[in-house]
Order: structure tokens, then C-alpha cells, then sequence
């Protein structure tokens, strides 16, 4: 299906997604809204892998003003909760696409 076709199909929705691959040395967390990841380990001891994509954020804020949105009441162009989402696509633009991101931690191996 062409670019063109795609985007005249009428679709209002959005979602949020959260994803992590582990193995053997390291974590690695992929989110986009305000979905959250943590790993506890045996001891109890809590690590955030993701942050939620909040528009008030003070990065997330910076982000939707470079791209020419805005933030009002909480909300990206007074309407959406998350500065990053999937879908929701009447509200974008190419200037507020997200950019990738990631954050990688390393595992201690045991042996």
C-alpha cells in the first residue's frame, strides 16, 4: 500500500507500547507513551527502564515546542496526554515525530 493510501484510511485512535529484550548482559526498553518498565532483582531493588512521555515534562515540552506544537493544560495541542504515542496520527506532523531513543543497562553476569 502507498504512503498516499495509508493516510487517506480514516483512523482516529492511539496507543501506548512498552517493549524490553533481555539477554544474558543486558536490558533493553523500548516505550512510547505512558507505559512503564521495571526490573526487580531477587533483593527487592527497583530500576526504571522507561519514563513516562508526559507533555509537561520539561524535555517532552522542549521537544513539542521545537516542532511548532504546544502544550496546554497537560495536553499536546490541548487535546492528546502523551507527547509520544502510536497512531493519533490527525495530531502529527513530521516536526513532532518522535525521535529514537534508548536506554541500554548492563547486567551483572553470576559465575
Amino acid at each position: 500500500m502507498e504512503e498516499k493510501e495509508i493516510k487517506s484510511i480514516p483512523f482516529n485512535a492511539g496507543c501506548t507500547a512498552c517493549v524490553c529484550l533481555i539477554t544474558v548482559d543486558s536490558v533493553i526498553c523500548a516505550n512510547a507513551g505512558d507505559s512503564r518498565a521495571i526490573l526487580v532483582d531477587k533483593k527487592g531493588k527497583v530500576t526504571e527502564l522507561s519514563y513516562d512521555h508526559k507533555p509537561d515534562n520539561e524535555g517532552e515540552l522542549a521537544r513539542v515546542k521545537a516542532g511548532g506544537g504546544f502544550v496546554d493544560d497537560g495536553r499536546v495541542q490541548g487535546i492528546i496526554a502523551v507527547s509520544r504515542a502510536i497512531g493519533d496520527w490527525e495530531y502529527k506532523n513530521p516536526a513532532l515525530l518522535a525521535q529514537l531513543e534508548k536506554k541500554k543497562s548492563g547486567l551483572k553476569k553470576k559465575g
